[in-house]
């Protein structure tokens, strides 16, 4: 299967917050390495329009696919650096900071 943002847009909306959907997904973009580019640019889109709740997950997705693939392959790493800054801009907006200061400073925001 190739990669394709509608479908990537569908799985990150049915994203939860247990450790095996963000493991499912984190894998299947692994999977997709090669499109790393377009999948943050797609991620970092959802984020922003999405709900307060949903704002989480995708950094817990984040969090996931970087832990994931720094050492190996460093499609993702070069893709999220370029992002990262902007989404923890996103969230302290709102009253995440006692949840994400830890995730952010783990990426370097």
């Amino acid at each position: 299967m190739s990669f394709n943002e509608v479908a990537f847009q569908t799985r990150l909306d049915a994203l939860t917050t247990s450790q095996e959907s963000i493991e499912t997904l984190s894998m299947w973009m692994q999977h997709h390495r090669k499109h790393a580019p377009q999948a943050v640019a797609v991620w970092l889109s959802q984020l922003k329009s999405g709900t307060v709740g949903k704002r989480m997950k995708y950094i817990y997705l984040a969090n996931d696919v970087l832990l994931q693939t720094h050492k190996q392959h460093h499609e993702y790493t070069q893709a999220f650096k370029h992002v990262l800054q902007e989404a923890c801009t996103q969230l302290y907006q709102y009253a995440f900071i006692a949840k994400i200061a830890s995730h952010c400073s783990i990426f370097g925001c």
